[in-house]
Order: structure tokens, then sequence, then C-alpha cells
């Protein structure tokens, strides 16, 4: 199915609820990003992003017209000590022209507030703190026609020559090419995890009859962002973290643990709130990091069922949840396009 027909289809169900007006009237052609540049989409149909694709080759294969600038003197611009809800006042582009979350916290209260505490001093959550660049975002099609995964091309480059020089140091024998792929790849993967949220919820819309993204998920992520209580970036890095490594195995041979090893101390420590639980959780087994999943996917459907119905529904344990298979199997797979925004 096209992509645009997705977007019609759910919409003739459920019509313009959890549509902001901001949503009904975008334009990818218009986007800008949290410092104000332009950017151009560019659809690459004709690159598929499996196991083969070198994202280093890919930027130093075309002539972009990307404007260069020092990192550090960008840092330098950023007033560390705002917190960032001050800082992104207002909205980053994930924020504000996918899910146009800026009024959150004025209307929204942290959902289930409670429990997601009880989560974090589960996994002894520590308390870091660094800004960090959006170099990507996912546009849900509940809300979008032009749907899917864009990545600034920009952006992930300089992110991935900065950490090239840092890893270089420490582990000289990783080449340029594995570290632009990593940055890259744990992106893509991060962003495909937002799209498997969406299709949770679109699940339940199926058995409930009734708008659950739009509303309830959309409400439960804009109540939390912003904060280390947002487990959906949490365990959007924890997946990207993962399935970036199963690839590079493929591709370079390293063993799935060293390469997630990498992703946390160069990618995830120092990440902002939210994003940087990923850090802990990743420090866990596998079936531990799959039952805290879960324990994530049954807060975001028993507040769904509450917002709903009125009332909390009967809680289920999250070991019952190896029995709900492909509930966050994903539409958006390698073969699917990805859009990157190139800097005018």
């Amino acid at each position: 199915m096209k992509n645009e027909f997705v977007f019609s289809q759910w919409k003739s169900l459920f019509g313009d609820e959890g549509l902001s007006e901001f949503d009904k009237d975008y334009e990818i052609q218009r986007i800008r990003d949290e410092n104000g540049r332009r950017y151009r989409p560019a659809e690459m149909s004709g690159i598929e992003m499996n196991g083969s694709f070198s994202f280093l080759e890919f930027v130093n294969s075309r002539e972009w017209n990307f404007n260069d600038y020092d990192l550090d003197n960008v840092k330098q611009s950023v007033n560390w000590d705002i917190p960032i809800e001050e800082r992104m006042k207002e909205g980053s582009p994930y924020e504000s022209e996918v899910r146009n979350c800026s009024n959150r916290n004025m209307n929204i209260q942290i959902p289930r507030r409670d429990e997601i505490y009880d989560f974090l001093m589960n996994i002894e959550n520590s308390r870091r703190f660094e800004y960090n660049d959006f170099i990507a975002f996912y546009k849900p099609f509940h809300f979008n026609e032009h749907w899917g995964i864009y990545l600034y091309v920009d952006k992930i480059r300089d992110i991935a020559r900065s950490k090239w020089e840092q890893i270089r140091i420490d582990h000289p024998s990783l080449t340029e090419d594995f570290v632009y792929d990593l940055v890259y790849h744990k992106t893509y993967f991060h962003e495909i995890y937002h799209h498997k949220v969406e299709m949770l919820a679109t699940k339940l819309e199926f058995s409930f009859r009734a708008p659950v993204y739009g509303d309830k998920f959309y409400k439960f992520y804009c109540g939390t962002w912003g904060t280390d209580y947002c487990l959906e970036e949490a365990f959007a890095n924890v997946d990207g973290a993962r399935r970036c490594a199963e690839l590079m195995k493929k591709k370079y041979v390293y063993k799935e643990n060293f390469t997630i090893e990498i992703i946390r101390e160069y990618l995830l420590r120092s990440a902002d709130k939210g994003y940087r639980v990923a850090y802990e959780i990743l420090n866990f087994g596998e079936q531990e990091i799959e039952r805290l999943e879960s324990e994530f996917v049954e807060m975001l459907i028993s507040y769904s069922y509450e917002e709903l119905h009125g009332y909390r529904p009967l809680d289920i344990k999250a070991k019952l949840y190896e029995m709900f298979t492909y509930k966050l199997d994903p539409k958006i797979n390698f073969k699917n396009k990805v859009t990157f925004l190139l800097p005018h």
C-alpha cells in the first residue's frame, strides 16, 4: 500500500480526532531544523537500506550543499544550565512539527508518573545531562500523508565525524566506515521504533474500534517528553542499539555485545533526558530487557484503556506479554523508502 493510501484510510476511519491544525496543514517542503535552517527532502528510492549500504560512501559520493561548521562553536552557543523545556521553548523538529507537543506542560500531566518513577528506580537511573541535537524524526501515518522516517544527512554526518574522533582514540582498530554506519543505523532503527509504537496503537484501534494513537499514545508521549519519564525514547534507543548491533555483526563481524557497549559509551551516556535511560536498560540481559519493554507496553495499553473507558483495567504482568507476539511488528522495513533531508 502507498503511504498516501494508509493515511487517507485511517483519517476516514477516525476523522481529525487527535490532529492539530499544524498536522493538517503540514508540508514537508517547508521543514526547518531547530535553528531555523531550511531543508529539502530527497526520497532515495534507488538505495535499498540493507547491510551493504555505507553511510560514509553515501555522504562522500555526492556533492551535498553542506554548510560546514565547527561543532565546538555550536555547542558553546547552548546554555547548558537551562532545562531543555526552556531551551526548546519553541519546540524541537520532532516535538512541534511531528507530534505538536508544544503545549504539553500546560495541558498534560505526566501519565502514570508513580509507575514510571518505580520503573526508573528499579534500573537505577543516574542523573546525567548533556544537550543533543535532533538528527532525525518519524512522521506517523495517523497525522501525515507523507509519513515515514526523515533523516538530516548533514547532522548525522557531523555526529558520526565527531564520534569517530572520540572512538578512534580508545579503539584504533575500528574503521571510520564502521563508526559512520554505527551512527546512521542506530538512528535509523531508533526512528523505526516510533513506527512500531504506532503499529501497536493501530492493533488496539482494530480491537477497540476507537482512536488510540492520536489522543492516547500521543498524549502519553507528550506528557513525558523532555523528561526521563519518556520511556518511548528510551526504548527507541534500546531497540535502535540492538538492531544496529545485529546488522553490524553481519557486516563487520564484531560481536553484538561489543557494538552495544560502543553505542552505550559514545552515543547514550551523554544523551538527553528520556533518551539516556537506554544506557541503564542496555546493561541488563536480553530477557530482562524484554520484560522491561513489556512493562512499558502494559503502561501504554492500560493507560489507553482507562482514557477510553474511564476506569483502569485489570493489570497484566509483563511476563504474560510473551504470548502477545508481534505486538511491535512494524510495517516499515529495509525496503521502504527513507527521506533524507538535505540543507538548502
